[in-house]
């Protein structure tokens, strides 16, 4: 099954963005999360991943405005990560702050899905994470997540 659109339209509401590029989605989280934030989130996420299914896929986390998310979004975004598996997801990117409150709670949603083929790499700045997944031949037009695209 081959995409026939290189990049969708971008979902953008005061919480997020979600888009996608070639065989990558881009998130950016924004602000503090509380679950039914989060359950739109992986709604829309579910939209933009749909005409990947069954490809080779990445997705790129962009975290750096996010504050923090109260504890019950936990099983929302453990279960959107157990489908993205199913579903052919291949490499997870995260640009993270070096804040320890939210290292923390990206740790903890990690440790209930103990069984996912391979731990999202974290990055401290986007070049670094963009340039990761061009080296694994995950090709985005956009560099940055200072703007929203197109």
């Amino acid at each position: 099954m081959t995409s026939t659109e290189p990049t969708t339209r971008i979902i953008q509401c005061p919480h997020y963005w979600i888009w996608r590029e070639n065989n990558v989605v881009l998130t950016k989280s924004i602000g503090t999360w509380e679950r039914l934030i989060t359950e739109r989130f992986c709604r829309d996420f579910a939209k933009v991943r749909k005409p990947l299914e069954g490809q080779s896929w990445a997705v790129i986390y962009h975290t750096l405005e996010y504050v923090l998310g109260t504890p019950d979004l936990a099983e929302p975004l453990i279960q959107l990560s157990k489908e993205n598996h199913v579903f052919g997801l291949t490499l997870s990117v995260k640009v993270v702050s070096d804040s320890t409150l939210k290292q923390y709670q990206f740790s903890s949603i990690n440790k209930a899905f103990p069984g996912r083929p391979e731990p999202a790499k974290s990055f401290l700045n986007e070049d670094d994470a963009f340039q990761y997944l061009a080296n694994r031949g995950f090709i985005t037009q956009s560099k940055s997540f200072h703007s929203a695209p197109g």
